[in-house]
């Protein structure tokens, strides 16, 4: 697993100790990922993921699903998630604040190191 901004540039991974079943159509993923440093990234926080998403009809292709994420020097960041978007090989990471909208979560939200688990499934193409 790879983390990578938006706009350019990348994390550089300490530990990426991330495992994937994938039977049929569906793919779990799970694990921990750990930056050790910041490699000029710049904008939303993505990770790549094994398989391209499916394109469902309607929002069935929508998906959330919360994260635990630590030492990332933001106390504002207290409801991470990440979000699928069809037709592509990344999820991208975002927050829910307190009033429950939703906010991008990018470089400048972030310390060079951090942590997040993800326990995610999704249906590929």
């Amino acid at each position: 697993a790879t983390l990578s901004g938006y706009g350019s540039g990348n994390w550089v991974m300490s530990s990426a100790d991330i495992a994937y079943t994938k039977v049929g159509r569906l793919v779990h993923l799970q694990g921990f990922l750990t930056t050790s440093s910041d490699n000029s990234a710049s904008g939303q926080i993505a990770m790549n993921l094994p398989f391209t998403t499916a394109t469902l009809t309607s929002t069935a292709d929508s998906h959330k699903s919360m994260i635990q994420m630590d030492n990332h020097g933001d106390g504002g960041i207290e409801n991470p998630f990440l979000t699928l978007t069809y037709g592509q090989s990344v999820v991208w990471i975002g927050n829910v604040t307190d009033t429950g909208s939703n906010e991008v979560v990018d470089e400048s939200r972030v310390d060079a190191t951090f942590r997040f688990n993800v326990d995610l499934t999704y249906i590929a193409a």
